[in-house]
């Protein structure tokens, strides 16, 4: 995919290295989806160095992605605006961060705290937002926010053991959530991008 209004710093071209003698491999200029990362094996695993923004949007077939770091600040905000102002004709907008927008721990931390949500929310008014995927509570759920579709992604840390599946094609965008403990799907979400009839279901068990 092509990287699309990045900060300064981020870069679009990939050079690998590996290095059979000491087993290591070396992500010069490796996006990972617009992000620059130095990759390197070691005796535990793998480590991950990030050497540019966390913030950065890039264009995926129907949608434009947007990644917003931790959650975005008054410098993240101002930069959404002028990328979504360039918004592809009849792409759709998916936005990803990992504070809370609302529910269990959407407070007590400088973004829920402060009036970054309003403005955010404020930012994304009349634009076509497939959805807003974030992570921080370990519960994987869905709720809606000011409008906005939200999908809390899950976490296999703790007591909470789900991951969320997300597909896409040129009209439908599908999202759901499975634990493996219980080998079930706990809810899913099937939405039209250009809007329609939605299908939404989700376990009584799941955490709001």
């Amino acid at each position: 995919a092509e990287a699309a209004g990045r900060r300064p710093g981020d870069r679009d071209n990939v050079h690998v290295v590996l290095n059979a003698a000491d087993q290591t491999v070396e992500a010069l200029d490796l996006v990972v989806v617009g992000n620059l990362l130095r990759v390197k094996a070691t005796g535990d695993g793998w480590s991950a160095e990030r050497q540019a923004s966390a913030v950065y949007s890039f264009d995926w077939g129907p949608l434009q992605l947007v990644s917003l770091g931790e959650a975005p600040d008054d410098k993240d905000l101002a930069w959404l605006e002028r990328d979504l102002a360039s918004l592809r004709p009849g792409a759709s907008v998916v936005l990803y961060f990992h504070f809370p927008l609302d529910g269990a721990y959407s407070t007590g931390q400088w973004f829920g705290d402060g009036d970054y949500r309003d403005k955010f929310v404020k930012i994304l008014a009349g634009k076509p937002v497939a959805g807003i995927f974030h992570g921080h509570y370990h519960a994987a759920g869905i709720y809606r926010y000011q409008g906005f579709d939200v999908y809390r992604t899950g976490s296999p840390k703790h007591r909470w053991h789900t991951f969320t599946v997300a597909t896409v094609d040129d009209r439908t965008m599908r999202v759901a959530s499975f634990d493996y403990d219980t080998n079930t799907w706990v809810w899913w979400h099937e939405k039209p991008l250009a809007g329609g009839p939605e299908v939404r279901w989700v376990d009584s068990r799941v955490p709001p």
